[in-house]
């Protein structure tokens, strides 16, 4: 990834054929599902999100590794919903 202050030296994973990008501490959801934007968007879903559309992925899903406690699958339309474009 680029520009993500986090750490110079980030990956994420892109399985497109099942459209699913596999990612570690650019989006790490809340225990609950996301049901509207925060009101502090972070820094590290912005970046994640410009890496998505720099790269071109058409993503569905999201794998985050630092997984939420409900074990809920991750949709990019929740996602969405934390950089407040829902």
């Amino acid at each position: 990834m680029t520009n993500f202050l986090h750490n110079d030296c980030m990956i994420m994973a892109y399985l497109p054929k099942e459209k699913i990008l596999l990612e570690a501490d650019a989006f790490n959801p809340p225990a609950q599902p996301i049901t509207q934007t925060p009101t502090v968007i972070s820094s590290y879903n912005q970046a994640l999100k410009a890496n998505i559309d720099r790269l071109k992925l058409n993503v569905t899903r999201i794998i985050p590794v630092h997984y939420p406690a409900d074990n809920r699958i991750i949709t990019m339309t929740e996602f969405m919903k934390a950089i407040g474009n829902s």
